[in-house]
Formats: structure tokens, sequence, C-alpha cells
């Protein structure tokens, strides 16, 4: 019973540091002005690679499905076509 008493708290302690975490975060960012200039233009080329990284792993799932309908046609050649450096990538 002294067990459960003192692991409670320690779990709430837990969560709210695990909660205020992503809220200094996402506010460092936002707080300089004039580093935000040299952010934005960082933050574009991050989330474009996230974006051509996770449209692969989707390809790469869903290929052998859609492989046995469409075995002429398959996906994966028109998303690689669409972007260049996924062709360098890959």
């Amino acid at each position: 019973m002294t067990n459960c008493s003192l692991n409670q708290p320690s779990l709430q302690k837990r969560y709210r540091s695990v909660e205020e975490e992503p809220h200094a975060s996402l506010q460092l960012p936002t707080l300089p002005t004039s580093s935000e200039n040299v952010n934005q233009s960082s933050l574009p080329a991050f989330n474009q690679t996230r974006q051509v990284a996770t449209a692969i792993a989707n390809t790469n799932v869903m290929q052998p499905a859609q492989q046995s309908m469409n075995f002429h046609q398959p996906p994966k050649l028109n998303l690689v076509r669409f972007n260049g450096d996924i062709s360098t990538w890959q």
C-alpha cells in the first residue's frame, strides 16, 4: 500500500514535465524574430524531406497489394518521377 501511494505522485509529476516540454519547444522558435527568417527557410526543407520519406514508406507498404492490381503501372514509379530527389535517394 505504501508503494502505491508513493508511485501515484511520481507519475503525476512525470506527466506534468512531459506536458511542459512540447509547449516550451514550440514557443522557442516563435520567440526569436531575427532567427525566424533563417528558421523559416530551413523548416520547409525539413518538412519536404519528411513528406517524401512518408510517401516512400506508404508506397513500399502498398506496393505488393497494388502490384497485383496494376501490374503494368506501379504507383511507385509515378511517385519517383514526380519528385526527382526520391530517385537519387533510392
